[in-house]
C-alpha cells in the first residue's frame, strides 16, 4: 500500500519552550484553551471510529432522537437483506446447497426493497434458518466478508419487521454506517469540549484524511482485535489486522503527529473474546504461540502495534496508550474515554510547560 494517504509535508522543527514562568492568571488562561481538544480518529474500515462518535452523541445528549431512529430503521432492513444476499452469492461460490433455492433465487434476483413487510421479514428468517446459510455463515471470517451485526440483526427479524417497529438503542449502535468524507462531531465530555473527527477508513477514503491532520492535535487509532483471521471488503485477498498494522505504521510516521502522543483503542473485545477460541492466532501470524488464550493473544496483538507504532524515525520515545475496548459498551467506552482524555490533556499541558 502506497503513501497516498499520508499528506507530503516536510518535518516540522519542534521549537524550544520558552523558559518563562507563567503568573496565574496566563496559566488559567491556557488551561482553559487546552480544554478545547481537537481528535481525528483514523482506523481502517470497520474498526469501530463510527460506532463510538454514535456512543459519544449518547452519552451526550442521554439519548438517539427520533430522527436518527427513523434513518437507522431503514438502513437494518436494507443490511438484513443486503447481507442475507452475501450469503446466498457465496453459498453458491463455496458449492454448499440450500433447503430453500427457489426463495434464495428469489431474494437474489431483487435489486432493492420496494416494501417491507411481515412477510418479507419472514422470507428472511426461513433463509436464515436454512442450514445451508448456516454453513456458508461459519465461512464469514476466512472466506468472505459480512458486517459483524449480521446474526444479531438475522436473529432480530421478527422484531424488526413489525408494522410500529422502533429502533432500540442497541440497533442503532450496532447499524453499520460507512463513512463517506469526513464529519466533526463536537460535544462536552467531563471537563472538555471535544471535537472529533472522523472520516472513512476504506482505502478509497485515505486520500481525504490529509485533510483532517491539520484541523486536529491529537489522535486515536482504532483497530479490530478479530481483524487477525478477517479480509477486506475492498480485497478479500487481504489479511484486515495486516492492512490495519500496515497503516498504523504510516500514521506514526507522519509528521503531523511526530509530537503527539497517540491513544490506541483495540475494539471489538467482545467478538474476540468467542473468536479467540475458535481460530488460533498462529494460523495468520506464525510468531505468536500461545495457543486459543484470550490474555495471550491480547498481549501479542498489543505487542506488534506498539512495536510498528514506536518504530517512526521522528519520535521514537512517543507515546502510546493502548485500550482493549468494545464501542458497544457504553460504561466502558465513557469511562476509557475519560481516562484517555485525561492523558492527552495532561501530555498536552506538559508541551506548552504549564506542568
Amino acid at each position: 500500500m502506497g503513501n497516498c494517504c499520508l499528506p507530503n509535508k516536510k518535518k516540522r522543527l519542534k521549537t524550544p519552550l520558552l523558559q518563562t514562568e507563567y503568573s496565574n492568571e496566563e496559566k488559567e488562561t491556557k488551561k482553559k484553551r487546552s480544554n478545547e481538544i481537537r481528535i481525528v480518529l483514523l482506523g481502517a474500515g470497520e474498526s469501530g471510529k463510527s460506532t463510538f462518535i454514535k456512543q459519544m452523541k449518547f452519552i451526550a445528549n442521554g439519548d438517539f432522537d427520533s430522527q436518527d431512529k427513523l434513518n437507522t430503521k431503514a438502513l437494518i432492513r436494507k443490511t438484513c437483506f443486503n447481507q442475507m444476499k452475501v450469503l446466498i452469492s457465496n453459498s453458491e461460490r463455496l458449492g454448499i446447497n440450500l433447503e430453500n433455492k427457489e426463495l434464495a433465487n428469489e431474494i437474489k434476483k431483487k435489486n432493492d426493497i420496494d416494501d417491507w413487510d411481515s412477510n418479507f421479514g419472514r422470507e428472511l428468517k426461513t433463509l436464515w434458518d436454512d442450514i445451508g446459510i448456516k454453513k456458508t455463515y461459519q465461512f464469514r471470517n476466512k472466506k468472505f466478508h459480512l458486517n459483524d451485526s449480521a446474526s444479531y440483526f438475522f436473529n432480530s427479524l421478527e422484531r424488526i419487521s413489525e408494522d410500529d417497529y422502533d429502533p432500540i438503542t442497541e440497533d442503532v449502535l450496532r447499524c453499520r454506517v460507512t463513512t463517506v468524507g469526513l464529519y466533526e462531531e463536537t460535544y462536552e465530555f467531563d471537563k472538555y469540549e471535544i471535537t472529533f473527527i472522523d472520516v472513512g477508513g476504506q482505502r478509497s477514503e485515505r486520500k481525504k484524511w490529509n485533510h483532517c491532520f491539520e484541523r486536529a492535535n491529537s489522535m486515536i487509532f482504532f483497530a479490530s482485535l478479530t481483524g487477525y483471521c478477517q479480509v477486506l471488503l475492498e480485497n478479500s485477498g487481504i489479511n484486515r489486522m495486516k492492512e490495519s498494522l500496515n497503516l498504523f505504521s504510516q500514521v506514526c510516521k507522519s509528521p503531523w503527529f511526530v509530537s503527539s502522543s497517540i491513544i490506541l483503542f483495540l475494539n471489538k473485545q467482545d467478538l474476540f473474546k468467542d473468536l479467540i477460541e475458535e481460530i488460533d492466532l498462529h494460523e495468520y501470524f506464525q510468531e505468536y504461540n500461545g495457543g486459543k488464550d484470550y490474555d495471550n493473544a491480547v498481549e501479542f496483538i498489543t505487542s506488534k502495534y506498539l512495536e510498528v507504532g514506536k518504530s517512526s524515525q521522528f519520535n521514537k520515545n512517543r507515546e502510546i496508550f493502548p485500550y482493549v475496548t468494545c464501542a458497544l459498551d457504553t460504561k466502558m467506552i465513557k469511562y476509557i474515554t475519560k481516562v484517555a482524555i485525561d492523558t492527552l490533556f495532561n501530555n498536552t499541558l506538559k508541551t506548552i510547560g504549564l506542568i
